[in-house]
């Protein structure tokens, strides 16, 4: 029963990330009281439902603040803030930057942020710290929009890696893709929690030749995944969060580099790159 109220928990938040609804509607969902509910969820978890209602509406208000460009007033509103000055208040307290600071800055700073809970956090744990020389990539380009909701991916991005994958099969080779995501430039989008997304897959090549993408030498966080494609492309978007909330990097935004090798099955094997810096404070 506890187990089954936690999950009940967790799915309730996600559903009302921009309500405003609070421990009061939880209770009278669930008929269950508040000081019961913090009891288990706490020793599930440790922390409160409202504590995780908070930090799931902050780490969704961040998202938006880095991968849209919907103005401050509205990202407050969206969270029923009566002021952006109220809304600036919570997410400096949150996050340590004030939101047009966490905007503008050119690393993506996620300590702070909170993931849903009932996405395991093992699976992101066999990662390491590499370096990586320039690389360049030459092949099929593909520009789209993609949600920025967990759980959901774009069937575009599905059917352009497997025709990608499928020919390099096909040809006994490896595939390599440069994935970048930015804000979009319309604010209709943001509304729509979309980012644009540039993807390019194909064979690696020299400075000298022709190219799509240049992978850029420096520091990145290496993750190695061996499953099924759509759920590769779920995780895939959660990675960078949940890595960059338990180590002392943050994310640069530049392209992502991953190398897909041949899988077992229906399966795919590769291997993802995450540029990352170590901020000043840090250093």
């Amino acid at each position: 029963m506890k187990a089954d109220i936690c999950h009940y928990i967790i799915a309730w938040v996600e559903s009302n990330l921009t309500t405003r609804s609070g421990m009061e509607e939880l209770e009278s969902v669930t008929g269950y009281s508040r000081r019961t509910m913090e009891r288990w969820f706490g020793e599930c978890y440790g922390l409160t439902p409202a504590e995780y209602l908070y930090r799931r509406r902050m780490t969704r208000a961040a998202v938006l603040l880095r991968m849209t460009v919907l103005p401050v007033t509205e990202i407050a509103a969206l969270f029923h803030y009566h002021s952006s000055q109220n809304f600036t208040r919570a997410f400096k307290n949150f996050t340590g930057f004030t939101p047009q600071k966490y905007r503008q800055t050119r690393e993506w700073f996620c300590r702070q942020l909170q993931l849903p809970l009932d996405i395991k956090s093992d699976i992101f744990e066999n990662y390491e710290v590499t370096f990586l020389p320039d690389i360049y990539i030459k092949g099929d380009s593909l520009h789209t929009t993609e949600c920025l909701r967990p759980g959901q991916f774009n069937e575009k991005i599905k059917t352009f890696l497997l025709k990608s994958i499928i020919s390099s099969d096909g040809n006994g080779n490896e595939i390599y893709v440069a994935a970048k995501a930015t804000p979009p430039s319309n604010i209709t989008s943001g509304r729509a929690e979309n980012t644009e997304i540039s993807i390019h897959a194909g064979i690696a090549v020299s400075s000298d030749e022709e190219w799509d993408a240049h992978i850029k030498k420096g520091r990145f966080i290496l993750w190695s995944f061996c499953g099924e494609l759509e759920k590769y492309l779920i995780l895939s978007k959660m990675f960078s969060v949940m890595v960059m909330s338990n180590t002392p990097f943050a994310c640069v935004f530049d392209y992502n580099y991953i190398h897909f090798k041949q899988g077992e099955g229906e399966n795919i094997a590769c291997d993802m790159y995450i540029p990352v810096t170590i901020p000043d404070d840090m250093k």
